[in-house]
């Protein structure tokens, strides 16, 4: 893949200048670091879709934002999910490769959070100085 370049799930190439519009409150180097978020994750997770849709499990059932009556509900599902990707990533590789992928990917959820946190201050920030 060209740099300044994305491709879509229907091979469309989607262009950083695209990006660039959906960040223009941001600066440079916020999205260069979104940019090499979505390349680090995208390269973990590479085309298995079942690996796809439960990391996408894992983040949607986050306990961090729901009310308190539902967050150890909310949890409980998230830890279901996790415990699903374990083994399904033990029954396609190696204990150790399998150990190696779902450590880097719960890094990589982690990530995703404390990254979309930053934005939302940032944004926060930005529109409170206009």
């Amino acid at each position: 893949m060209e740099r300044g370049k994305w491709v879509s799930e229907e091979g469309d190439e989607v262009s950083v200048h695209l990006l660039n519009v959906m960040f223009d409150l941001m600066d440079a180097g916020v999205q260069e670091e979104f940019i090499n978020l979505i390349a680090f994750i995208k390269q973990l997770l590479g085309t298995d879709t079942v690996i796809i849709a439960l990391v996408q499990c894992v983040v949607l059932f986050t306990p961090a934002r729901t009310p308190d009556g539902y967050r150890s509900r909310v949890s409980s599902i998230q830890d279901k999910y996790i415990s699903l990707l374990k083994h399904y990533l033990e029954a396609h590789h190696d204990w150790d490769v399998a150990f190696t992928i779902h450590s880097k990917l719960l890094t990589a959820v982690h990530d995703i959070k404390a990254y979309t946190v930053g934005i939302e201050r940032r944004c926060i920030g930005a529109t409170s100085r206009r």
